[in-house]
């Protein structure tokens, strides 16, 4: 492995990168026109595609419900046709087909 010099990393950490432009198709709908709107202001944007989202509340809060809404929003749009979905159903809370 190749050393590097402090400030030589310090350089490169300080480069200022391209910001991606994301387009429609690098988003998912979360079900929901008022939540996407305030996730993205765009109705039908919501979460990025390839990021992990941490979802905190209490219980019955709606945690699966959205859960499941983004899984049948990626199930119909054809940006996720070669995605495999997969819900493990562990606490077999909700009842939604």
């Amino acid at each position: 492995m190749k050393k590097m010099k402090t400030d030589d990393v310090k350089k490169m950490l300080m480069q200022r990168h391209k910001k991606e432009v994301l387009t429609a198709k690098d988003y998912l709908s979360t079900g929901s026109t008022l939540l996407n709107l305030a996730c993205t202001g765009f109705p039908e944007r919501g979460f990025i595609k390839g990021h992990y989202y941490f979802i905190v509340g209490d219980s019955t809060s709606g945690k699966t419900w959205l859960s499941l809404t983004c899984l049948a929003e990626a199930s119909i749009n054809p940006n996720f046709k070669n995605y495999r979905f997969i819900y493990d159903n562990a606490e077999d809370g909700a009842l939604m087909n």
